[in-house]
């Protein structure tokens, strides 16, 4: 398994929403990842998919797949300190 950084549930809520902002008319789109795992999942990652989204001027299906791209990237990188 790669070595992930730890992160508090702000910091990887902030990287999230920065990465899916990149997104062509998502520069208003806001993200929240809600909690810790109590336990890491298969895949070792210790938060939640659970999401508040805000999703600003961006279109809905754009917004979806912004966050589904960063979060992807997310999984391999950050832990929950």
């Amino acid at each position: 398994m790669a070595t992930t950084h730890p992160v508090t549930l702000e910091e990887l809520s902030e990287w999230i929403t920065d990465k899916a902002r990149r997104t062509s008319g998502c520069t208003g789109l806001k993200v929240s990842v809600q909690y810790k795992l109590a336990k890491a999942d298969h895949a070792g990652k210790n938060w939640s998919d659970s999401l508040v989204i805000n999703t600003g001027d961006c279109g809905i299906d754009d917004a979806f797949a912004a966050i589904s791209n960063a979060q992807r990237d997310a999984i391999g990188r950050f832990h929950i300190s």
